[in-house]
């Protein structure tokens, strides 16, 4: 409830006392009251608060000055409009005398600005009040910090509200400032100008403010090297303003960096000192205008300044006028190189390329005695190289062609630090993009698998060269090494402090060479530990390391053997530095597992001697991170599975197992390292009896665990397998086996260890009193079919511990003879023991049609074994039957009969399938046939016509075949083994409008296709391409609903294992896919009754559904793989009112993937609300939208099921804005102006009505 606090008007009369103390306290209070919601402040005493706090401004004690300030921060929120007679007041007072700092009332200004509530008119109110004031008196706006200052908080705050008009006159104005003003004056204008052509959205705007540009320019009195400077400054704070609109005058901009550079002269050194290092300065301006115009744009506008641009590197990477001019210095050069060398103090200014659109300006203010710009130009063309490869990686050739070897130069014969780490940032980038699983590689895979779908070639104008990157570094590997090696001792004098850089260039020259030759690997490795002494701690140090390992052999290493072995002591002698730790535990484990298996003993040897125990000290140690120690356990068990060591030390690993089995955060990989080293047969000698106990103790209890049950299954097997276990042992687990028997723990997954378990423990424990429990355990573990390959050789060893007839007995106390696990068991004792009655007699009750589904049941399990001598006849006729399980069993028998014994039956089924009219169950049994046997080249292709044949010639609705999965399911089998996918290809496309059953049947064989990895791999990318187009496009417009979920499903598909494929499919597919296939429709819709009531049902959700996922998915495959963004050209502003409006207003499963969706799509194209699509405006819909959804009212009468789907889809509506707002406030959602203003006032809009927008997560 809301108070009013008597004491406010006390506190305002403190703030005029005497006693500054008191005054303070009294500002202090108020501000707290002011904050404060719940307190209520009458018109006149906020009034009065906001004029003692002017006068306050000009107290004589700066604590209260200082709280006045503050004040100003918390005054908006209360004044709201009212805020407007203190802006005035403030703005009226100007500064008394010029400074270099802003006055209390400009600083004030700045607090109210930055607070002020979100009123559009407000914020047109305060515009219109600031600029006429600070925009009027041209000297003192040059020459008194204060306006700059106020201006800047103007746009920076509220810039977004100004007008057109408004914008096109400040920006005059900053021209003028740039070019006039005092020289912090003149900087801040030119970062105001890059502050508010933000807010520009107009190219119009753009145009005029470059033309008046340009006039201010070219009237100045002397187009000197400062103005052109400014000029200069200008172009790269609007580029990084505003690059869209920016783009489409880059040709006007490199107009003049071309004539700011001056090339014709570059090699004419002027007699004026002075006069040469102001054209190197304006040299350096122009290339930091290049260096942000490729940071920024994009688009063929930029790419084909590629090749210039990379020319004009080339004329500056080696430029340094006074090289051989030392006595003009007249002795000082020396001196200043070894400044150069040794002092980094520029280095951060040069380095800066972030979002500051002046920082560039800035960089040459303190340059101190280092007046020579000669090694700043090649730094900084170095890093325009840099930028290039970065954002342009497909011109990645044209680098190497340019560049590349003048880069691999200097490496020898530059001499300045700066210079020098620059350069190997930007060869660490060429090396890694040039490497066969680098960028480049990438974009040029998917640029062919764009020109394969689109079924054209791409032009590329600026691609003036063939030459493969790869191949000319190979080329070169000598060179390339050598140059290295003499480059690491040049590195250490100077930059030794950022040896990382160089590792990581080291990394990426072996991966891009595909390793190095022994001698130059060892030579790297005694070169870098001679400079440093060994320290290599940093974590380049591992990728360096690693990389050699992925290439070369650990004998390669040879006399640098003994240095990798430092380095990983080091890693692992470390107590607090996790990814130092980490690191070295990677890398063993590496070694480990792939090279110590091929090694010589020495080095086998070596690694036992130095890691063992260091390993397990780790494992032991209490006090490190679990993740170590489990990094730990893994590197020493591949250790001991790879090679073998010394027993000592074998047992000392053992018991430290048995010791972190017994603990709960261990347990899981402890049973994982145990069955591992068993497995290996490494250290079976080292196992002792009482090991084996103490392991099988803690399996046994871990049996009951639902989490750990499989492993501990898994461990007692291998127990099994290697004989490690007593009588004792095995009547344990029998007990633990019987125990989860009971605890119904059997699955499919353990049925399998389980049956090998009891089978190794049967040949040698006699458990003839516990047959009784082992039979239970045997039937109930025959319902899985994985059991079934064990089972024979289970029943084996249990027939020889008891007759057939008391197994018999036993199995058929477990339960009927009906039960699938019974027959099962029955069958294979029959088959076990060679009781042909038995199967005689089963024989007999089918043909009587007698107990059909044991019969079929106990035949199955019995052609596993032996041939049954029947043929298939008695079981094709069950084809027919009624009962769904008959069907299914024989289908399975007959299966089970052509895979076993595929000659003699094969051709009988074939003959069977031409004939009958029971397709499902064939085709069913036909691929499960297909997937047990191997056929000749000339069968597989006459089994393919059948198929294709049967479907072609059905005369049934598509709607009503059953047969058309199995049988797709049988052509994938056979595409994928035969190669047949061609043929199946021109058959679909040669399928007529009336061959529907075939059309579908093909039309869902990706499914079986597409999940075969190696399908994927052997089959060309044409056939790739077609079959997708063929199976997705052709569906998805068809009008059956069975047609379309097919289309979809297959896109989904390919989306998933051939994203590139199916990336360059939606570019066309897309825009239709928009405009036909998102909304309801009609046909698809029907009225059925569920008791009185009448509810609408529509077919056509879960399609829908499976639509916009698939466009999520889009965006989420392009978020996961950048380099096949080169494939996706859609233009989402064409159609983004249509899906968001189609997808908000369906199903809220469809609503909540749409909101998701748009959020991704932001997050690709921020520039969407931008871009000019004709008379539709793009953002004003969107916003519309989103207000009825949360404005929409719901009937007096509505349902409560009703009234809950409502606020579900406001919950999900205003996640989805707070998610928006958020990419909003951090520039990373574009909006103009305008957009701005209703967007501000939208969510203020919302956050009013609906309280949950501060909560809702």
């Amino acid at each position: 409830m809301s108070t009013h606090r008597k004491y406010i008007p006390d506190l305002l009369i403190m703030t005029k006392d005497t006693d500054p103390d008191l005054r303070f306290m009294a500002l202090n209070d108020l501000e707290k009251e002011m904050v404060n919601p719940t307190v209520l402040v009458s018109q006149n005493q906020l009034i009065t608060y906001s004029q003692i706090l002017v006068k306050c401004l000009d107290d004589e004690f700066s604590e209260v000055r200082t709280q006045s300030l503050k004040c100003f921060e918390s005054i908006p929120f209360r004044l709201r409009q009212d805020i407007i007679p203190l802006i005035k007041e403030l703005i009226c007072k100007k500064p008394k005398k010029i400074s270099i700092t802003s006055t209390i009332y400009t600083m004030a200004l700045h607090n109210i600005l930055k607070n002020l509530p979100h009123i559009e008119q407000l914020y047109q109110n305060v515009i219109q009040i600031i600029l006429p004031e600070i925009l009027n008196d041209k000297k003192k706006f040059f020459t008194e910090i204060d306006f700059i200052e106020i201006l800047n908080d103007l746009i920076s705050y509220i810039g977004n509200f100004m007008t057109v008009s408004q914008i096109s006159n400040t920006l005059n104005w900053l021209i003028d400032s740039s070019f006039n003003a005092d020289t912090i004056i003149a900087k801040k204008s030119i970062l105001s100008c890059s502050l508010l052509i933000r807010n520009v959205d107009d190219n119009s705007t753009i145009t005029l403010f470059l033309n008046n540009l340009l006039k201010m320019y070219n009237t100045t009195t002397k187009k000197t090297i400062d103005n052109k400077i400014v000029l200069l400054s200008i172009f790269s704070a609007a580029i990084g303003g505003n690059p869209n609109l920016l783009y489409f005058h880059i040709n006007q901009i490199w107009e003049f960096i071309i004539q700011c550079l001056n090339l014709n002269l570059i090699d004419k050194i002027d007699d004026d000192y002075e006069s040469q290092q102001k054209s190197n300065l304006l040299r350096l301006d122009s290339i930091n205008v290049l260096i942000k115009l490729f940071s920024c744009c994009r688009g063929e506008n930029v790419e084909i300044l590629v090749v210039d641009t990379l020319n004009i590197c080339q004329s500056f990477l080696s430029y340094d006028p006074y090289h051989n001019n030392d006595d003009y210095l007249e002795g000082n050069n020396d001196d200043n190189d070894d400044e150069s060398l040794n002092d980094n103090d520029d280095d951060d200014d040069d380095d800066d390329y972030d979002d500051d659109a002046y920082s560039d300006y800035e960089q040459d203010d303190d340059d101190g005695d280092d007046d020579d710009y000669s090694w700043k130009l090649r730094a900084e063309s170095i890093s325009l190289i840099t930028v290039i490869i970065q954002n342009f990686p497909i011109k990645l050739p044209l680098i190497i062609k340019y560049n590349f070897n003048l880069l691999m130069e200097r490496m020898s014969t530059e001499n300045n630090k700066d210079v020098i780490v620059k350069l190997v940032e930007s060869l660490t980038f060429i090396f890694e993009y040039s490497s066969h699983d680098g960028i480049y590689y990438n974009l040029l895979s998917s640029k062919a698998m764009a020109e394969t779908t689109a079924g054209r070639r791409y032009s590329d104008v600026s691609m003036q060269t063939d030459d493969d990157p790869y191949i000319i570094l190979i080329g070169q590997n000598h060179q390339i090494c050598d140059c290295m090696l003499k480059f690491i001792g040049k590195f250490h004098s100077l930059a030794s402090e950022k040896i990382g850089l160089l590792l990581k260039l080291l990394a990426k020259v072996i991966n891009c060479l595909n390793g190095l030759e022994s001698n130059y690997l060892q030579s790297y490795i005694f070169s870098l530990n001679e400079y440093w002494k060994g320290q290599l701690t940093t974590p380049d140090a591992f990728i360096f390391f690693q990389s050699l390992l992925n290439h070369e052999s650990i004998e390669s290493f040879g006399d640098g053997f003994p240095y990798l072995i430092e380095y990983l002591t080091y890693c692992l002698s470390s107590d607090s530095n996790h990814r130092l730790i980490t690191d070295g535990l990677n890398l063993l484990d590496e070694i480990f597992a792939k090279q110590l298996g091929t090694a010589n003993d020495e080095i086998v040897s070596q690694f036992s001697n130095t890691f063992v125990q260091l390993l397990c000290d780790k494992i032991t140690n209490k006090n490190i991170s679990t993740e170590i120690r489990l990094q730990s356990l893994n590197a020493i068990v591949s250790l001991i599975c790879t090679v073998k060591i010394d027993i000592t030390k074998t047992q000392n690993i053992l018991f430290i197992l048995s010791e972190t089995i017994s603990t709960e955060v261990l347990a899981y990989n402890s049973l994982i390292a145990i069955a591992k080293i068993i497995n290996s047969n490494k250290v079976l000698d080292a196992m002792t009896s009482a090991w084996v106990k103490s392991i099988l103790n803690y399996v046994l209890q871990y049996l009951n665990l639902s989490e750990l049950n499989s492993l501990s299954l898994k461990v007692i097997k291998e127990f099994a397998i290697s004989n490690l276990l007593d009588n004792e042992d095995g009547i344990n687990i029998l007990k633990s086996l019987d125990k989860i028997h009971c605890e119904k723990m059997f699955s499919s997954s353990n049925c399998f260890d389980i049956g090998i378990i009891m089978t190794e423990i049967l040949k040698s424990v006699n458990f003839t009193n516990d047959l009784s429990q082992i039979i239970s355990i045997v039937v109930d573990l025959s319902a899985y079919d994985r059991f079934d390959d064990i089972l024979p050789g289970l029943m084996e060893q249990l027939l020889k511990q008891s007759s057939d007839e008391k197994l018999s007995q036993l199995i058929q106390q477990c339960g009927k003879t009906t039960d699938l696990k019974i027959s099962k068991v029955l069958a294979v004792l029959s088959v076990v023991s060679g009781n042909e009655h038995s199967i005689g007699s089963i024989f007999e009750n089918l043909s009587a049609n007698k107990d059909v589904y044991f019969s079929l049941i106990f035949l199955n399990q019995v052609s596993k074994s032996i041939d049954l001598g029947v043929g298939l006849r008695p079981f094709l006729l069950l084809f027919s039957s009624d009962k769904p399980n008959v069907v299914n069993m024989s289908i399975r028998t007959v299966s089970t009969i052509v895979s076993k014994y595929t000659e003699k039956h094969l051709h009988e089924f074939l003959d069977y399938l031409k004939q009958t009219t029971y397709l499902e169950p064939s085709f069913k049994c036909l691929s499960l046939i297909l997937n047990n046997i191997e056929i000749d080249i000339e069968n597989a292709s006459d089994i393919f016509t059948l198929i294709i044949e049967i479907q072609r010639n059905l005369t049934i609705n598509v709607d009503d075949n059953k047969s058309f999965e199995s049988a797709a399911s049988c052509l994938g089998n056979i595409v994928i083994k035969y190669d047949l996918l061609e043929s199946m290809l021109t058959i679909l496309s040669d399928s007529t409008s009336y061959m529907k059953n075939l059309a579908i049947t093909i039309g869902n064989t990706p499914k079986y296709t597409f999940m075969n990895d190696n399908f994927l791999k052997t089959t060309s990318l044409q056939l790739l391409v077609k079959y997708s187009e063929l199976t997705t496009n052709n569906f998805i417009f068809n009008p059956s609903l069975l047609f379309k979920e097919a289309g979809i499903s297959n896109l989904n598909l390919i989306l998933n294992k051939k994203p590139n494929i199916a990336i360059s499919l939606m570019t066309k597919l897309i825009p239709n896919i928009i405009e036909s296939e998102i909304k309801p429709n009609k046909d698809y819709i029907h009225t059925q009754f569920i008791g009185p009531y009448k509810h609408k049902i529509d077919d056509g959700l879960n399609y829908r559904k499976q639509v916009v996922d698939s466009i999520y998915y889009l965006f989420k495959t392009l978020e996961d793989n950048k380099n096949l963004v080169f494939l996706c050209n859609i233009r989402w502003a064409l159609y983004f009112n249509k899906f968001f409006d189609a997808g908000i207003k369906d199903d809220q499963s469809i609503a909540s993937v749409v909101l998701l969706t748009t959020l991704k799509l932001f997050e690709r194209d921020p520039t969407i609300f931008g871009q000019d699509i004709g008379n539709v405006d793009i953002f004003e819909g969107f916003i519309s939208r989103c207000r009825k959804t949360i404005n929409k009212k719901i009937a007096d009468n509505a349902v409560k099921q009703d009234i809950e789907k409502q606020n579900n889809l406001i919950k999900m509506v205003i996640r989805f804005l707070k998610k928006s707002n958020l990419l909003v406030e951090n520039n990373r959602l574009i909006l103009t102006g305008n957009q701005t203003a209703s967007w501000t006032a939208f969510i203020h809009e919302t956050k009013s009505k609906f309280p949950i927008f501060n909560t809702e997560d």
